[in-house]
């Protein structure tokens, strides 16, 4: 699969999404290229290599406990947990992996935050896509 660095209007407008971490709720904003590029990359990748019990979803609320319900940009959830099209979020304990593509924005959230709260709730396996190098090449 190949990556295209065209780039469309984003259709979140320029909120963006929003997630609560600590208590606090975080938005941020528009997102680069690489971002929305890397994502779909991912979820095609990952929803064409899982099994029948797993499902993949993009952007969707995790909620760990009061004070905390992010965003991963990609997860692996159990199929069970996937319960119709109007579903908003899913809980903790279905989540195998979420990933996260780090944003200038959400940089310290992305390789700090989240990747301890994501372990302290359980959830086994998590994923931090970066660009690196000269030539901005993805780095997992």
């Amino acid at each position: 699969m190949e990556a295209t660095t065209e780039c469309a209007a984003d259709p979140r407008g320029p909120r963006g999404h929003v997630e609560l971490i600590d208590g606090w709720l975080w938005s941020d904003g528009p997102q680069q290229c690489f971002h929305g590029v890397m994502t779909d990359l991912l979820t095609t990748g990952l929803r064409g290599a899982a099994p029948p019990a797993l499902r993949v979803r993009r952007q969707m609320t995790v909620v760990i406990d009061e004070h905390h319900a992010p965003e991963p940009d990609v997860m692996v959830v159990r199929a069970a947990a996937v319960r119709g099209a109007d579903q908003t979020h899913f809980l903790v304990r279905d989540v195998l992996l979420a990933v996260e593509v780090v944003s200038p924005l959400s940089e310290a959230r992305d390789r700090d935050t989240k990747p301890r709260k994501y372990a302290a709730a359980g959830i086994p396996h998590f994923w931090r896509v970066e660009m690196a190098g000269a030539d901005d090449h993805p780095v997992v």
